[in-house]
């Protein structure tokens, strides 16, 4: 076998080992509720297989659940369950910008972009669990793969905090054309998506090296995510009759947050 086809072979290896070694440690530390147990499964299963490459019989299997009909029966449908996590998880997530965000507030210091992105990065890596669930990873992977279903979940939500995040950020960036304002937010957004699901994933590999599940390159994506929402606007890039309204960011639907 080539040096290129063995390299392959061990990364595949590799990463099937990581997985498995990511759903045992899960099954050892799973609640006593049968809901509870089945939702956390079950995300990590989506996240790593999609939610068509997951069978109901597998999420009860590693959840160790023998009745073949609990999903039926506390969700009524593996579309529900993709459901109430996508909901529960995010409403976490949210609750946990709240909270940040009110300690930034009672601080003596001004508030700045920067705060506000560590605000909406650690609102989410502050999460105990949500490496062993890889709730972001599912998150992502649903947003593509099953867009219809993501976008009238995550309608029926509104981010409070998330918002109110925002709203910050718009006061504190530099005069622009609300399209370039939304613009830029987008691409915040788009990027968080990427970067944590990524950093979650790094994590979830436990004993493999990657700089993704480093402090310091957490430090450094917010540092260049502020840089980048602060930057200076340079009108010239922005061209003639482009739309100086677009929709709200909160009503972009393509990532989780």
């Amino acid at each position: 076998m080539s040096d290129k086809r063995q390299g392959g072979a061990r990364a595949g290896a590799s990463k099937h080992h990581s997985a498995v070694d990511g759903l045992s440690r899960l099954k050892r530390n799973l609640p006593d509720a049968v809901d509870e147990r089945i939702k956390l499964v079950a995300c990590y299963l989506f996240a790593l297989r999609g939610i068509d490459g997951v069978a109901t019989r597998d999420i009860l299997q590693s959840a160790k659940v023998k009745n073949a009909g609990a999903i039926s029966y506390y969700f009524g449908s593996k579309e529900n369950l993709v459901r109430q996590i996508l909901i529960e998880g995010t409403r976490q997530i949210d609750r946990r910008r709240g909270e940040l965000l009110d300690a930034r507030l009672g601080e003596a210091e001004p508030l700045t972009i920067h705060a506000l992105v560590d605000i909406l990065v650690h609102a989410i890596t502050d999460q105990a669990d949500i490496g062993d669930r890889r709730f972001i990873c599912f998150t992502l992977m649903t947003s593509m793969s099953h867009r219809d279903l993501y976008v009238t979940t995550m309608f029926r939500e509104t981010p409070i905090h998330f918002s109110r995040c925002i709203a910050h950020l718009k006061q504190l960036m530099p005069p622009m054309p609300s399209g370039a304002q939304y613009q830029r937010l987008l691409f915040m957004k788009s990027n968080m998506s990427m970067a944590l699901a990524r950093r979650e994933s790094a994590l979830a590999s436990a004993g493999e090296a990657n700089a993704w599940a480093s402090d310091h390159m957490l430090r450094h994506y917010i540092h260049a995510e502020a840089t980048m929402l602060g930057a200076a606007f340079d009108g010239s890039m922005w061209p003639d009759g482009e739309p100086c309204q677009l929709r709200g960011v909160n009503a972009v639907t393509h990532d989780p947050f």
